[in-house]
């Protein structure tokens, strides 16, 4: 395991980061349970099959600092909350998530 540089994992240094690619993450959910989940952000279609209904979501998941990700392993949309967020794996590398980065 490389561990890469901490930095702020944000909803954009992640998109920069990982483009359409699957990478995993580590966080803390809703219920203080922990989890690690491999994602990718894009997956229109999964396994020939269409993910998204093109109605979209009632509310902008930016605002409360989520990160809308295809879970690959449960074959379905997640959110991963950016506030809880540990760290992100992608490419061998780890990278630790530091909140106080401005």
């Amino acid at each position: 395991m490389i561990i890469g540089d901490s930095m702020k994992l944000t909803d954009k240094s992640i998109r920069d980061l990982v483009g359409t690619k699957m990478f995993s993450v580590k966080f803390t959910k809703k219920d203080g349970t922990k989890r690690t989940m491999l994602c990718r952000l894009k997956t229109p279609v999964w396994k020939g099959e269409k993910r998204v209904n093109g109605v979209g979501m009632s509310y902008d998941p930016k605002n409360y600092n989520l990160l809308t990700v295809f879970d690959v392993n449960k074959e379905g949309y997640r959110m991963v909350n950016l506030n809880t967020l540990e760290e992100l794996k992608f490419k061998g590398i780890t990278y630790a998530n530091n909140k106080e980065e401005k």
